[in-house]
């Protein structure tokens, strides 16, 4: 039952995630993307009022990236999605194909016979 629940919880995120994902997304990259041009010249300028300009905007980077809450949560939720997918909490469903069939194992059974 709770392999049940696990399946329907992850089935719920991953649908949420993809339902919310496209606009959130996007301006939180364009986000992230201006903080980072932003670290970049604000590392390479040598004037007072350059390093002014640069670290205003890399505020105002941080603080539409923190603004964007959807884009927060989808983060947050793909996330949860990846853990469970590497920790390996998911069920697996295996086929087992176990016969004693002695032609499926030729080698097995004609080492047996040549003993």
């Amino acid at each position: 039952m709770t392999k049940f629940l696990k399946v329907t919880a992850l089935a719920v995120a991953a649908v949420v995630l993809l339902g919310i994902a496209g606009p959130p997304l996007v301006a939180l990259l364009i986000s992230a993307a201006i903080v980072a041009g932003g670290l970049h010249y604000f590392t390479k300028s040598t004037s007072l009022p350059g390093q002014i300009i640069w670290g205003s905007l890399i505020a105002v980077g941080v603080l539409s990236a923190l603004s964007n809450v959807p884009g927060l949560v989808v983060l947050a939720i793909a996330g949860v999605v990846y853990y469970f997918y590497k920790n390996g909490d998911m069920p697996t469903f295996q086929k087992t194909t176990s016969t004693d069939d002695p032609f499926d194992h030729f080698e097995r059974e004609w080492a047996k016979m040549n003993r």
